[in-house]
């Protein structure tokens, strides 16, 4: 009985993926992308109780011999949206409260003007222009890293070029970032991106 109502449930998550665009609510549980979500890139929201959102790389009792922890993030009032993630085929997503998916179709970034970013793992020159950049924290804290190369392939092509803790209190700015064409950018809460005006030292 409980096998064919997680079928049912599975196969109507899939139809509802399969003929609509819009945001698909997903009621919390472990999935497995490509059998149960599709794989692709999701802007991935609360709605109305917040839950600890984790992305694994393969199925979770093996995730510390093949690919472990990829993103382990609150999603919740204060960080209610993750802009950008990249689900693919074999990773297992897991939450346990209802979460809305859409598929991610870019951010509306203007790099003359300032840009609030929700969290996500956005590549330079596709999603974010290149270009020099001042970053500030919003009331919820996050890591901030940025690659010289796909994520997956940083330690063949580019590395870690910033690692650095953002947060209000203690380090709430960087004055100047330069993002180049290719670097892979990655956060888990909004950052504020204004386009770097140089300083005065009169």
């Amino acid at each position: 009985m409980r096998k064919s109502i997680k079928f049912l449930l599975i196969l109507g998550i899939l139809l509802v993926f399969s003929s609509v665009a819009l945001a698909t609510e997903i009621p919390g549980g472990r999935y497995k992308v490509g059998e149960d979500i599709p794989e692709g890139c999701y802007t991935i929201s609360s709605i109305k109780r917040g839950t600890n959102l984790t992305v694994w790389g393969a199925e979770y009792d093996d995730y510390k011999a093949a690919g472990g922890l990829l993103l382990n993030v609150v999603v919740n009032d204060k960080n209610p949206c993750l802009g950008k993630v990249v689900l693919v085929k074999g990773n297992v997503i897991d939450f346990t409260a209802a979460l809305d998916f859409t598929k991610y179709e870019g951010l509306e970034f203007d790099p003359e003007s300032t840009n609030t970013v929700y969290g996500g793992r956005y590549t330079v020159g596709e999603d974010i222009p290149a270009g020099s950049y001042s970053i500030s924290a919003t009331d919820r804290g996050t890591n901030l890293t940025v690659w010289g190369a796909a994520y997956d392939d940083y330690k063949t092509n580019g590395g870690l070029l910033l690692n650095v803790v953002m947060n209000k209190d203690r380090n709430p700015n960087l004055g100047k970032v330069i993002l180049e064409e290719g670097n892979v950018i990655d956060f888990s809460s909004p950052l504020i991106f204004e386009p770097y005006k140089g300083f005065s030292f009169d």
